[in-house]
């Protein structure tokens, strides 16, 4: 973490298999577990988005709710356009072999 008081900045060069908190007086508990992924041309991310969109579901109250809507549909919208510049193949998608669960 940089600096102290307002700013909860965090620099660093490589933070992967990390769980970062940044606050005052804040304990967490993380659970990490790595996990091979299937390749890219076997995610089906229409799925994958519809998931994530019943998860942020649940998060009613969130501040910027209206941003994480608007995010999510820009991602639909976006894989509808993938979808169509490759002839109806699937999408690629890149993301991390890491799962974290957390609580606070």
């Amino acid at each position: 973490m940089s600096g102290s008081g307002d700013n909860r900045s965090v620099t660093a060069r490589e933070i992967a298999a990390s769980s970062i908190v940044t606050g005052d007086h804040n304990t967490v508990s993380t659970t990490m577990k790595q996990i091979a992924l299937p390749a890219a041309d076997q995610v089906d991310v229409k799925a994958e988005l519809a998931a994530l969109r019943d998860a942020l579901a649940e998060l009613k109250k969130a501040p910027d709710r209206g941003k994480l809507d608007r995010a999510i549909e820009d991602a639909v919208e976006e894989t509808g356009k993938a979808h169509a510049r490759q002839g109806g193949g699937r999408w690629r998608a890149r993301t991390s072999g890491q799962i974290c669960q957390g609580r606070r």
